[in-house]
């Protein structure tokens, strides 16, 4: 009963896995699709819109080359009538009639308002067929006029006079080979936009700001802002537009259109240059979006949506399969068969592995491929078979890879040993392993043979390494008695003040003078140097072996901590400390290391201080600040300095200007040592001259430098 609970159960859990899986699936294909869908709809429109602008900008380019063309053809034609070369000859206009011809191209051809303008080589205006006035110079307002006296030739110009923005066409006129005047056409932009017009484009013409003083008597008499608008009747609903989003937004523009979905509109930018190649005017063409054809942008999403509804359908199916086949008992069969084939191993060469007296492991990733016989015969093992029953892998056998604990995930720096080693190849990588509760040291190396399989060489080296071993002990004992010295000079103070506790309390019992208060407060005091007496074997123990664990800590409580443990000889000696702390400096490090720290430099002012008589109030100055990522901590004192000629000595090991009954040299160099190579910080002295309550004080300053860890 209970094996069929547990098959049903299991077959319930693999259709929900599968049905979950297939969920998943379909969610994310119709998110990918989405995506997918409004990226490619977005290229469609992109290159719609941008095929449309380009139509619109060619059109625009179009009608102006036709127009230049036009007006070009009628100059060329009504230059040659004699009328107007007796003109230029005689200056007197009286037997033109160009006003005439205005009127009949306006009346017969599509031309209207086409003007007239005769002027002499010198730049003088002769005749004007639009207006009276004549006898004026354009020689300041018009550069294609000064070209074409300077270079009399042909020339089709698109240029701004003191009427409008206006196509111009320009012949030269000769008498007897000498150049004497110049015939000129001028027609307007009107018939651009009006022919824009007839394909629903509305357009509005832009002339450069710089052009406002220059055209006084303004054709269409129209400006926006301070930039002039050549075409007559403007769609007043354009020009609104157009300033309230801002005319820089469309005069001069670089780029070849944009898109309005608010407005509804595709907006093409035609530029104009002067014949200096100087922005000019700027024809903006609005197309209204509605007209442009979006069938194909809309089979685009119909197919996306066909297709990914059609993988949908596949994916359905494919999981229906997956649970028919979870029944079927033929292919269980062939699983298991095709399991038993991958369980073959290949062929290798074994004999080039067993002759060889390194132990020679191929494997992948974890799994034991091969093995030669002296991975054979230093585990005890007949095959790998055997070992494989009992043991996963060899390094399940591994203490320590070059001095560093082996992880327990097999992984080191994020990834496999093996292929770590292979990465990172030395000629000498070290491992200790463990077999049969012996230690053993061997060289170890891996190199890739292929993609997925590993070649580990081992070679047993534990004989040379337990003659090392030997040598380091005798060179451990040898050093016994120097850290039996630092340990003697580190405990100094805290008996002294343990000593001097208790004989205190015994006097006080005697004459009857031993307050609860006192009595709990030397007890207290007492057993924080005995806990500091504890505290300084383990943590020099674990500073010379190297296994104290940095943990992050707020210096602040440190250096309270260290106040508290010397208490009793701050009073006994009358010193006044003055702590100027920072609230939460949290850094890393080893706390009680340098809390030893702060007692060796400590008990140097101290003893500057007693020896020193001179000195009526005694000070120690305990201050923090924070520089550059930095802690600052800085231990001051008033004892008079360190004489010049030491001072570079001080943190020298066993330099001590004292007796050897007050002290071996060792406290400040291992201050340095912790400070410098635990810490990670500074360590420096120097003697210092400064004031306080009205008073020059000189002493030694101790500033230790320790990095903020963020």
């Amino acid at each position: 009963m209970f094996y069929k609970l547990k098959n049903l159960l299991s077959t319930r859990l693999f259709d929900i896995t599968v049905f979950s899986a297939i969920l998943l699936i379909v969610l994310t294909v119709f998110l990918i699709s989405d995506g997918l869908t409004q990226k490619k709809t977005a290229l469609i429109l992109n290159e719609k819109y941008n095929l449309y602008s380009q139509k619109v900008s060619n059109d625009i380019k179009s009608l102006i080359d036709s127009k230049n063309e036009m007006t070009l053809t009628i100059a060329l034609s009504l230059a040659e009538e004699t009328s107007i070369k007796n003109a230029l000859i005689t200056s007197d206009d009286s037997n033109l009639h160009l006003k005439n011809f205005s009127k009949k191209l306006s009346s017969y051809t599509s031309f209207k308002n086409v003007w007239f303008n005769l002027i002499d080589k010198n730049g003088i205006v002769l005749s004007r067929s639009w207006i009276d006035k004549k006898g004026d110079s354009v020689l300041k307002s018009r550069l294609d006029v000064n070209k074409m006296i300077k270079n009399p030739s042909i020339m089709s110009t698109i240029s701004v006079g003191i009427f409008d923005m206006t196509f111009k066409s320009m012949v030269p006129i000769y008498h007897n080979k000498e150049f004497i005047g110049i015939f000129e056409i001028i027609t307007h932009f009107n018939s651009i936009v009006k022919n824009l017009s007839v394909n629903n484009i509305g357009a509005i013409v832009l002339v450069d700001k710089k052009y406002k003083n220059q055209i006084t008597k303004p054709f269409t008499k129209t400006f926006l802002e301070d930039y002039y608008i050549a075409n007559k009747n403007a769609n007043s609903k354009l020009l609104k537009y157009i300033k309230t989003k801002g005319i820089e937004n469309f005069y001069n523009q670089k780029i070849n259109y944009t898109i309005d979905e608010e407005f509804g509109k595709l907006i093409t930018f035609y530029n104009l240059l002067d014949i200096n190649k100087e922005p000019m005017a700027t024809i903006i063409a609005f197309e209204d979006l509605s007209r442009i054809n979006m069938d194909d942008v809309e089979a685009v999403k119909t197919n996306m949506t066909f297709y990914t509804v059609l993988f949908v359908i596949f994916l359905v199916v494919c999981g229906y399969y997956l649970v028919v086949r979870k029944y079927s008992k033929d292919l269980t069969k062939k699983v298991i068969d095709r399991t038993k084939e991958l369980n073959n191993e290949k062929s290798y060469i074994q004999t080039i592995f067993d002759t060889n007296p390194s132990i020679i492991v191929v494997m992948k990733d974890l799994e034991l491929m091969r093995v030669n016989k002296s991975f054979l015969d230093f585990f005890g093992y007949l095959s790998l078979e055997n070992f494989a029953k009992e043991h996963k892998t060899i390094c399940s056998f591994f203490v320590s890879i070059n001095e560093y604990a082996f992880p327990t995930n097999k992984k080191i720096e994020g990834k496999l040993w093996s292929r770590y080693l292979s990465e990172n190849r030395k000629k000498d990588n070290l491992v200790k392993l463990k077999h049969n509760n012996e230690i053993y040291f061997f060289t170890i190396n891996s190199l890739y043979i292929n993609e997925h399989e590993t070649l580990i060489t081992m070679q047993n080296i534990t004989e040379l390494k337990h003659k090392e071993q030997l040598l380091y002990q005798q060179s451990k004992m040898a050093s016994l008695g120097e850290m039996i010295a630092n340990i003697a000079h580190q405990w100094r103070q805290p008996l002294s003040i343990i000593s001097t506790g208790a004989t205190g309390m015994l006097a006080k019992k005697e004459f009857a003078i031993l307050t609860d208060e006192d009595f709990k407060n030397t007890c207290e005091s007492i057993n924080t140097n005995v806990q500091y007496l504890s505290q300084t074997i383990d943590d020099f123990r674990n500073f010379i072996q190297g296994d104290s664990k940095p943990v992050r800590f707020d210096l602040k409580n440190d250096v309270n901590e260290f106040v508290n443990i010397v208490d009793s000889s701050i009073k006994k000696h009358q010193i006044n400390v003055i702590l100027n702390l920072i609230e939460d400096t949290e850094i890393k490090g080893y706390p009680n290391e340098l809390i030893q720290c702060f007692i060796n430099i400590f008990n140097n002012s101290k003893d500057a201080l007693i020896e020193n008589n001179e000195i009526d109030n005694r000070y120690i100055f305990i201050s923090q600040v924070i520089e550059n990522e930095t802690i600052i901590l800085e231990f001051k004192d008033n004892a008079g300095g360190i004489p010049e000629e030491i001072i570079n000595n001080i943190f020298e090991p066993y330099f001590t200007t004292k007796h050897k009954s007050q002290g071996t040299g060792l406290g400040l160099h291992m201050t340095y040592t912790l400070i410098v190579n635990a810490m990670k910080g500074d360590i420096s002295v120097q003697n210092v001259v400064y004031k306080f309550n009205e008073k020059i004080c000189n002493g030694a300053s101790f500033k230790i430098t320790i990095p903020i860890d963020r």
